[in-house]
């Protein structure tokens, strides 16, 4: 018997994201989120949307499928369904506006970039990337409200979901079902945090309790907009209201109100069932400050096991990375990474022309090194963390230069020896700490300060690290994670492979051809996207570095792993016959001749 897994760090989505307006078309939104979810058969994932020039179009298959769906529906319309594809909410938004609402505030599906650099690309104008849904389980509620005892959709749910689709209002007969959707989907909105500003620049916090406290009667109302304009999730909610979404309260300007007074004692019972709901759980909206002892201490709290210079170093994807996020989680960082132009001066910093005004002028500009060890001297009492990824990738002697003496620690934590400063550094630290007895003409490691650093061992070192160098060092290895494998996916078309299988089977032949653990492939070598490795990933991440730097050399041998089987016997191929049109069926095929099945 198994114990279960350690409860997962999930990182909060960020309440402040942009929204522009309020949100033009919501219950359009939220239609789409459902129909797809009950069109790729209520599966948790689907990449719904696909590139054309600078934007993104519903898929052809979907569209397809929703006039399928909606063929029965009373004033059904294919032309409207054929705009759906290039005029729809999902293609039309940017990422975080529709982070924060179907995230945030409806919690009805997780919204990601297909390429995870593409956010930027948005918010310069015009552009639109490919998207993916991830779907909640508060879809199979949804599901339910909207089914029959049989568990099917009813054809007045689909004449709601339609109505929603291209905002048109709902025939009396099936307006029961339209209430039942709305109160499904509020109940999912309570817990969500919403901020305004005051005067004084001043944030409240507040969830939709706050509001329902103070709406106590039919001639009470609540200002939404504070002292500045709305924002953020708060747009999301203001929507909520004014598109009748709510089924007790309304918004005319900023202002909320009850709808009408028969709806006040209906009200005060959801509002109470609200309040017992949010008891359930830790309330958002409750801040502590922590007194702080009086006591004093040379070492930050809770590191006493960390040691202040140490190099995380495994096989590629072993989540070296991640190690050092969950260390340094709430805590005070600079993170940098080295390469193979890297030099002291972008480590350390130096005099740069920078512009003032209309004017150039040269100016001391610090780069990652010193900018870490200021805000350590600063805080004293709080530990700062300078990361550098892929430190074997620089060559390290040349970057730290005369700071490689500082490296060596005494048992406070502090550096044993202090090192001269150059004359710009201690200008520009006198500068920095001007009025305080701060020592500004030399480099002493302060114990607040750790440097974190993170290796490939299968990479090839352009510069080798000296042996001095490394024993200034801890060296933690990473391990391959199986376990956590295991919990991974790989989606190619329309079946799953298990990520930790594949690598179980593959890690064994490839350490049996290079005689090395190096260039074995990592738990997290590919970033999923929620537990999902996509066929493009794993074409173009894990099926090219095998090729590339592990098998290229090996074609039409028997050590290859680039087969599949034909009529019997071990055909090769070569990684280009991956971009054919049988690329599916072929990667499915070469599964196969390496061991695996699909799960589902």
């Amino acid at each position: 018997m198994s114990l279960p897994n350690n409860i997962k760090t999930r990182i909060p989505i960020d309440p402040k994201l942009a929204v522009g307006s309020s949100l033009p078309k919501p219950k359009e939104l939220i239609a789409l989120t459902i129909l797809l979810y009950l069109l790729n058969e209520e599966k948790e994932y689907l990449d719904y949307s696909a590139q054309s020039g600078n934007t993104i179009n519903i898929k052809d298959e979907l569209i397809d499928s929703m006039k399928s769906f909606f063929s029965s529906v009373d004033g059904y319309n294919e032309q409207k369904i054929n705009d759906l594809r290039t005029e729809n909410s999902l293609v039309s938004m940017q990422l975080e506006p529709l982070q924060v609402s179907l995230q945030i505030v409806w919690k009805l599906a997780k919204v990601k970039a297909i390429n995870s650099n593409s956010s930027s690309q948005e918010r310069t104008g015009g552009v639109r990337v490919p998207k993916s849904l991830n779907f909640t389980s508060n879809l199979i509620l949804i599901k339910s409200t909207l089914s029959d005892d049989n568990n099917s959709i009813t054809e007045v749910a689909k004449n709601v979901l339609y109505s929603w689709l291209f905002n048109e209002i709902v025939e009396l007969e099936n307006q029961n079902l339209e209430t039942k959707l709305k109160t499904t989907l509020l109940i999912f909105t309570e817990d969500t945090l919403y901020k305004t500003w005051l005067n004084d620049n001043t944030e409240v916090l507040f969830q939709q309790e706050g509001i329902y406290d103070l709406i106590n009667n039919s001639t009470d109302s609540v200002d939404l907009k504070g002292a500045k304009e709305i924002k953020g999730t708060l747009r999301n909610l203001k929507s909520l209201y004014s598109h009748n979404l709510h089924p007790y309260l309304k918004v005319e300007g900023d202002n909320v109100s009850l709808k009408e007074q028969g709806l006040l004692d209906e009200y005060k019972d959801y509002r109470s069932k609200v309040g017992n709901q949010l008891d359930l759980t830790p309330k958002n909206i409750e801040i502590v400050e922590l007194e702080r002892g009086n006591e004093e201490t040379d070492t930050p709290q809770n590191l006493e096991n960390i040691p202040h210079q140490i190099i995380f170093y495994g096989s590629p994807g072993t989540g070296k990375s991640r190690t050092v996020e969950n260390i340094t989680s709430n805590k005070r960082i600079i993170r940098t990474t080295f390469h193979p132009e890297t030099d002291y001066h972008s480590f350390v910093g130096s005099y740069k022309p920078v512009m003032n005004g209309s004017n150039i002028e040269y100016k001391f500009v610090p780069q990652a090194f010193t900018k870490a060890y200021c805000e350590a001297l600063k805080n004293p009492n709080e530990p700062h963390f300078l990361i550098i990824e892929e430190i074997n990738r620089g060559n390290c002697a040349q970057i730290f230069g005369d700071i490689f003496q500082c490296l060596d620690r005494d048992e406070t934590g502090k550096s044993k020896y202090e090192v001269d400063c150059n004359e710009d550094l201690a200008n520009y630290l006198k500068e920095v700490f001007a009025g305080t007895d701060i020592v500004t003409d030399k480099i002493i490691l302060p114990n607040n300060l750790y440097i974190l650093a993170t290796m490939n061992t299968s990479d090839q070192s352009l510069f080798p690290m000296d042996s001095a160098f490394k024993r200034r060092w801890d060296w933690e290895f990473v391990p391959i994670n199986y376990e956590d494998a295991n919990s991974l996916n790989i989606v190619i078309g329309d079946s799953k492979y298990n990520w930790g299988k594949f690598i179980r089977n593959i890690n064994p032949k490839i350490k049996e051809l290079t005689g090395s653990e190096d260039k074995q492939l990592g738990n997290r070598f590919v970033n999923p996207i929620d537990g999902n490795i996509t066929f493009d990933q794993f074409r173009s991440k894990v099926l090219f570095y095998l090729w590339s730097e592990v098998y290229k050399d090996e074609y039409g041998t028997q050590n290859s792993i680039f087969k599949f089987e034909e009529n019997g016997e071990p055909k090769d191929f070569q990684f280009g016959d991956l971009y054919n049109v049988n690329s599916t069926d072929l990667v499915k095929a070469f599964l196969k001749f390496n061991g695996l099945e699909p799960e589902q």
